[in-house]
């Protein structure tokens, strides 16, 4: 924003340190949150929102208080349309391409994981585009079919929470680490995560392709789990647009 460098927004998953970490990459709750944050070609970067600040005072980064403003104005749009858009402003066919997106990454993934994700993507990708009936025709929201169509989105994320994460790697499979790096962390890290020591003791235990082969076995398991899980939420999703379930007597 100073000196014309921004490209423009930067949308991405929300894993900055403190509460919003916690809530959005370890229970796959839907968080939003909204910052102006400097060039990360300059020397240091400061990082500026509503309750956070860094060792600037905040008379320092917003003499004119412009951009607590525009964030307040951003944040309580973000609120107004969660309270009263019929159906919820999410679509599942991002967490389907962002899955195949990730899959791009992984060496030769089993056929049945593939197969997984491109059923997930074209059935979210049905489903978004039914959801646009309730949003948009007052006909179309017989009110428990609606409250069930916004129970299947908001927690279509949840479907990628695993119960035990290994060191290092969020229990929201989706999200990695770095944030922007587009690959299964549970895929990366297990194999980066050893140092020296371990690496010379492992490769005098294991052959390395077996350990490595075991690892990505159970990684991969996971998120085959993940995705089938995500898959039958959605379709239950699309059921609730057969006509037996639409209210109108059909």
């Amino acid at each position: 924003m100073r000196g014309g460098n921004c490209p423009g927004p930067n949308v991405s998953s929300s894993q900055l340190p403190g509460d919003v970490s916690f809530f959005a990459n370890q229970l796959a709750v839907p968080t939003v949150e909204f910052a102006f944050e400097q060039s990360k070609d300059e020397e240091t970067t400061t990082y500026l929102s509503e309750v956070q600040f860094a060792i600037e005072p905040p008379e320092t980064l917003d003499p004119l208080y412009k951009f607590h403003e525009t964030i307040a104005k951003m944040t309580a749009e973000a609120i107004f349309r969660l309270v009263n858009d019929p159906v919820l402003p999410f679509y599942p066919l991002d967490v389907a391409l962002d899955v195949q997106n990730k899959l791009k990454a992984v060496s030769m993934p089993p056929p049945a994981l593939l197969s997984w994700a491109t059923s997930l993507r074209d059935r979210a990708a049905f489903l978004q585009s039914e959801t646009m009936r309730p949003a948009n025709d007052p006909k179309e929201r017989e009110p428990s079919h609606v409250r069930m169509l916004n129970d299947v989105l908001r927690d279509l994320e949840k479907s990628f929470v695993v119960p035990h994460a290994p060191p290092g790697v969020y229990r929201n499979l989706l999200y990695s680490l770095p944030g922007k790096t587009p690959q299964f962390s549970t895929l990366r890290f297990p194999q980066e995560d050893a140092g020296p020591a371990e690496e010379t003791q492992r490769r005098a235990s294991v052959p390395a392709p077996s350990q490595h082969g075991a690892c990505d076995n159970q990684s991969l398991s996971l998120i085959l789990a993940a995705v089938r899980s995500a898959e039958m939420l959605v379709c239950f999703g699309l059921g609730l647009f057969d006509d037996n379930n639409t209210g109108d007597g059909k």
